[in-house]
C-alpha cells in the first residue's frame, strides 16, 4: 500500500497522466460484460512451431489503469479472456505491484 505522502503523490500524478493518454488513444476491453478502456501496443503476429506444423499466434500487451483493472473481478482465473478490438483473447500474464497505478496485461490468441 501507498505509505508516505509522496508515495501517493507520485500515484496520483501517474493516474492523471494515464488517464490522459487513455482520453486520447484509449480502446475498449471487456471482461464479464464489464468494458473498461485501455492503452494496447501493435498486435504482433508470430508462426510459432506446433507439433502439427506452423500455426498463426498473435499477442498484444496492453495497459490499464489500477482502479479499472480491480473491477475485474475474477480475472486472475486460469481460463479467463477478454475482448479487444472485437477479438477473443487469453490472459498469458497479469504484472502488477501492491502500489503501481497501471496493470500490464499480455494477451495471445492462439489458432
Amino acid at each position: 500500500m501507498l505509505s508516505t505522502v509522496a508515495d501517493y503523490t507520485l500515484y496520483e500524478l501517474e493516474t492523471v497522466a494515464f488517464q490522459e493518454e487513455l482520453d486520447l488513444a484509449g480502446v475498449d476491453i471487456t471482461f464479464r460484460g464489464i468494458t473498461k478502456k485501455c492503452l494496447p501496443e501493435m498486435i504482433r503476429n508470430q508462426l510459432p512451431w506446433q507439433t502439427v506444423g506452423f500455426l498463426p499466434d498473435q499477442k498484444v500487451r496492453v495497459q490499464m489503469h489500477r482502479a479499472d483493472f480491480d473491477e475485474f473481478i475474477g480475472i486472475d482465473d486460469a481460463q479467463a479472456q477478454v475482448i479487444l478490438d472485437w477479438l477473443i483473447f487469453n490472459i498469458e500474464q497479469i504484472d502488477h505491484g501492491p502500489n503501481d497505478s497501471v496493470v500490464i496485461m499480455h494477451l495471445t490468441i492462439d489458432k
